[in-house]
């Protein structure tokens, strides 16, 4: 289910343990990015889903929102 956030429910969320994923491209995340979030490029997701943790709440950051 996808939902959209306020920074601050975001913040809030991160303390309580919430897995954030930033799916923008590579030049993207470095013109900048949430701290301790996990970078994969959505063209990859696919082959790395073995990298999220699917006990957690994951937010998920890509250009559009």
């Amino acid at each position: 289910m996808a939902i959209e956030v306020t920074v601050n429910e975001l913040a809030s969320a991160i303390e309580h343990g919430g897995f954030v994923l930033d799916v923008r491209e590579n030049d993207e995340w470095a013109q900048g990015h949430v701290p301790n979030a996990h970078h994969i490029p959505m063209n990859d997701v696919a082959d790395r889903l073995d990298q999220l943790d699917d006990g957690a709440r994951i937010f998920v950051i890509c250009r559009s929102g």
